[in-house]
């Protein structure tokens, strides 16, 4: 029998005998031609473990379940400032706002000073202007009415006439100087143009005349005196003396030879305060 095996046996049959055992088996050994047997099946048994533990450690399981949000991480540094952007264009204008409520009422003013409706107050000035005009050898007058009337009537100490040169000259009185003469006002520091009287007084300011002689000297060289005398009824009041009214006064002038004519400005203050 053994001898019917070694006839049936050869180099091809052996081969595909250990092929087949390789392949049961799961690994693989190498042949060699020095007859060392057991050393190949054990390297061969070594490859198989090997094998067989790394296709363990590459399988993988299913996924797990999604694992909770960790807490937030502290805030960074702040970055430094990055550079100023560009002007936009201007927006167009919104609509026009609901009217707002109505304000509280304010308080009531302090009363205001009365206006010049009686008398001139203390202290205050009207000014005017006047003219005179007439024929040969006559005596012509020129009324100076005041808007506001005095509270009280000026005697001819309080009133003035200012000739064309800016002096005073006195007024006709019932006693006058033996000589017109020609002084600087005490009262009277303006001019035609801005006639100015000091409190208490009256300022009659002569601009222009011709053939009055109301700057002290007629045509023919004769002296001559202006007179003031109290206008609006209160001639009575002064004695009939010259001065001026609460309402006005009259310039009584002569006239040489025509034409003569006269005009000029006036200013009056009142007191500065009641007597």
């Amino acid at each position: 029998m053994l001898g019917s095996i070694r006839r049936h046996t050869t180099y091809a049959n052996a081969t595909a005998t250990l092929a087949l055992l390789f392949a049961m088996s799961g690994g693989a050994f190498a042949v060699t031609t020095n007859g060392n047997a057991g050393a190949s099946h054990a390297s061969a048994a070594a490859v198989a473990r090997k094998s067989r533990s790394s296709k363990a450690k590459t399988l993988r399981g299913p996924r797990g379940p999604k694992g909770e949000t960790g807490s937030a991480g502290a805030v960074g540094a702040a970055g430094p400032a990055g550079p100023e952007g560009k002007a936009g264009a201007p927006g167009s204008q919104g609509p026009q706002g609901p009217q707002g409520p109505a304000g509280k009422e304010g308080k009531a003013g302090a009363t205001g000073q009365t206006g010049f409706t009686t008398t001139l107050p203390p202290g205050k000035t009207e000014t005017g202007s006047w003219s005179m005009g007439g024929g040969e050898n006559q005596f012509i007058v020129s009324s100076i009415s005041f808007p506001i009337p005095l509270t009280e009537a000026f005697t001819f100490t309080q009133v003035h006439f200012i000739d064309t040169n800016g002096k005073e000259i006195e007024l006709l009185k019932e006693t006058p100087s033996p000589e017109l003469k020609e002084e600087t006002s005490s009262a009277c520091h303006g001019n035609y143009t801005e006639p100015r009287a000091d409190p208490g007084n009256l300022c009659i300011y002569d601009r222009e005349e011709l053939n009055l002689g109301l700057s002290g000297l007629t045509p023919t060289g004769t002296a001559f005196r202006p007179a003031v005398f109290p206008g609006g009824g209160s001639a009575a009041a002064l004695g009939g003396k010259e001065g001026a009214g609460v309402s006005g006064a009259v310039l009584l002038a002569k006239a040489e030879s025509p034409p003569a004519w006269a005009w000029g400005s006036w200013a009056v203050t009142a007191e500065e305060s009641e007597k």
